[in-house]
């Protein structure tokens, strides 16, 4: 530590330790280094406003200059200096110290309060505890500052010699709020009592803060001797009032308009809910609170029930949760979910949260979900065609008729590649190509195929698949299957029979014709070549087409349809006509398909038999004539002699051989 310290730190002790104020100075700007806190009072500063600054509003009454003074070195004649606005008779001694000069001041009469050791000591003291103040301590005068401390500096942000004389109205936030503060502490002051307001004030930066301000005058009936506000900044504790508001208010938000019901309960008595909860309950906003808790049970064994299921839980500090009946405030039933949790597990009688969300709907859906779920079961247990499930070309569930279609046993075919059930890779993708569209656009797909059963053999199927979701079409995939093995064996017998019948249909050596309402149906070739038509001429004609004149074609009518419905088959032989108007003999047999209604289809067979009619016309004229030549012999007989008889019965013999 060099000299000069040395110096400065025994110039400061010597400040301490003097009784009365006193100040150093360095020359030649005369700018105050150091002083003692009876210094402070008497200036009406703060050491730290007075540290670097020329020496504060003095002015000597003498003509010799105070910086003449000062360097030359000043005589012991008591001084006239103004302190703080006030004029102060001290006696001002210099001690000679390098460019240094300490200050004393003495007061001129005993009046003054520095003329005794106590009550400098009462100065020092007050000095000392207005500077130390954890709070800003201002005196004002006239709308401006006339002293303060070191907290009020810091707190306001501003420099001592800046802040010394500022106008009052600059720490408030405008004009307007420090006539507001001023029409408010005004009456308080006036009568004698201390005005406190909570205010947002102004520091030197310009910057707000919130600040806790207490102030009183210092005379009552005197207030242009001014007034000492005491200050405090409270702008955390604001900051951290502002968060706990908004921290509430965003807590209320939440319980009022949660969507669960939100309580809270003390012995067995609702002492705070939200709108949810009268919602659920259907009571009015506030109704609930102050009931007892027993009103939203449906008896009180049920509410007894909860509180010994609850009780143990809550009191070792873990929720409790259940589902059960509740009560409406119009007395119908309500299912709920409940969460509670004791606000302090070690005194369960500081009380419980509960919350409550309504599941009637939720548990009826479940319900029927269930009840749907069994129904499901019992349907794929049960269904006569085989049920199956595949998700990713993997089948995932199937019933037991299923099972038994493809000779699984149990559900060993759980988890198996769809692909097994396929004759080939070929039929099994060229399937795929076909349905994927199909379900892809939540469009079910229907097919018949071959599929192969577990020992290898062919089962035809009818398939038919659909989405589980319409939604969701990559999800499971349900598919029904039908075997209609057996279907396919007789379709393909039928198909085979069919094939026969309508071979020996259009190679029929008879007409054969199907008949409804008189009009032609259906008929085979032979019968469209009987009556000279060309293929498929005769479809949709009138029988009339046949028939000689109306009248044959009405008479037969009556005739046929009698007959055919006895139920008996109608025969006859007679004459139709070709477009060519030739006639020609037919043989017509027909029979109706259901006799009660003999007009609605019957079937007709028709032989062409001209040439056997001609044949027959032809027998009966030689017969005829073979009649009348014997009956002529006869008389020729009768008539000749013997000879004449052996030559008649020559010609006779030759006749008939011939």
């Amino acid at each position: 530590m060099n000299s000069k310290n040395i110096q400065r730190i025994d110039c400061r002790d010597l400040l301490s330790s003097l009784p009365l104020p006193a100040c150093t100075v360095k020359l030649p700007d005369v700018t105050v280094t150091d002083c003692n806190s009876g210094f402070e009072a008497i200036s009406g500063l703060p050491l730290l406003a007075l540290r670097g600054k020329r020496f504060p509003g003095m002015a000597a009454d003498a003509k010799t200059d105070l910086l003449q003074q000062l360097a030359v070195g000043m005589d012991e004649a008591p001084q006239r200096i103004y302190l703080a606005g006030k004029a102060h008779r001290m006696r001002m001694t210099a001690k000679q110290e390098d460019n240094f000069r300490l200050l004393c001041f003495e007061p001129e009469s005993c009046e003054c309060p520095y003329g005794n050791t106590e009550a400098n000591q009462a100065m020092a003291d007050l000095g000392a505890l207005m500077n130390n103040a954890p709070v800003g301590i201002l005196y004002s005068k006239d709308r401006r500052v006339v002293r303060f401390n070191n907290a009020f500096l810091k707190m306001f942000c501003c420099d001592a010699g800046l802040a010394m004389g500022h106008p009052t109205p600059a720490f408030y936030p405008s004009e307007s709020a420090y006539r507001t503060i001023s029409e408010q502490a005004s009456p308080l002051l006036l009568a004698g009592l201390p005005f406190r307001q909570e205010m947002l004030m102004r520091r030197m930066d310009g910057t707000l803060f919130w600040a806790d301000a207490v102030a009183y005058l210092i005379k009552a009936d005197d207030p242009p001797l001014g007034s000492i506000w005491i200050i405090n900044d409270i702008s955390a504790r604001k900051a951290a009032e502002q968060a706990l508001q908004e921290a509430l208010l965003e807590t209320q938000a939440i319980l009022h308009n949660a969507a669960v019901g939100m309580l809270f309960s003390r012995d067995k008595i609702i002492q705070r809910c939200n709108q949810r909860i009268e919602e659920i309950f259907g009571y009015s906003p506030g109704e609930l609170v102050g009931l007892p808790a027993t009103c939203l049970y449906p008896n009180d064994e049920s509410y007894a029930a909860i509180g010994a299921e609850a009780s143990p839980l809550l009191s070792a500090g873990r929720p409790f949760m259940s589902e059960r009946e509740y009560r409406r405030k119009n007395g119908t039933s309500i299912w709920c979910r409940v969460y509670a949790k004791a606000v302090d597990p070690a005194h369960t009688d500081r009380g419980t949260v509960w919350l409550v969300e309504d599941i009637t709907e939720t548990r009826a859906n479940q319900l029927t979900l269930e009840q749907t779920l069994r129904e499901r079961e019992a349907l794929m247990n049960n269904a006569p065609v085989g049920i199956l499930v595949t998700k990713e070309r993997k089948i995932l569930q199937y019933n037991q008729h299923f099972a038994r279609m493809f000779g699984y046993t149990g559900s060993v075919a759980i988890g198996h590649p769809a692909r097994e059930l396929y004759r080939s890779d070929e039929e099994y993708e060229a399937l795929g190509a076909k349905v994927t569209p199909l379900l892809s656009a939540a469009q079910p797909s229907i097919n018949e195929l071959y599929m192969r059963h577990q020992d290898g053999y062919d089962l035809w199927v009818n398939l038919i698949g659909y989405v589980a979701d319409n939604n969701e079409t990559n999800h499971a995939t349900f598919w029904i299957l039908e075997d209609r093995t057996d279907f396919k064996r007789a379709e393909i017998a039928l198909a085979e029979a069919y094939t026969e019948q309508t071979l020996i249909f259009e190679h029929s050596v008879v007409g054969i014709a199907f008949i409804k309402n008189r009009i032609i149906q259906r008929c085979n070739r032979r019968y469209e070549e009987i009556y000279g038509f060309a293929p498929g001429e005769l479809i949709g004609q009138s029988t009339r087409i046949s028939y000689p004149s109306d009248q044959n074609f009405d008479t037969a009518a009556k005739v046929v349809y009698e007959t055919l419905g006895r139920g008996e088959t109608y025969i006859r032989e007679f004459i139709h006509l070709r477009p060519s108007g030739a006639p020609i003999w037919i043989r017509l047999t027909g029979n109706a398909i259901d006799p009660a209604f003999p007009n609605d289809g019957s079937i007709w067979n028709v032989e062409d038999i001209t040439i056997r009619k001609a044949a027959e016309e032809s027998i009966r004229e030689s017969e005829l004539l073979q009649r009348a030549i014997l009956d002529s012999a006869k008389l020729m007989i009768l008539r000749g002699g013997p000879a004449q008889l052996d030559r008649n019965l020559v010609f006779l013999s030759e006749f008939s051989a011939g």
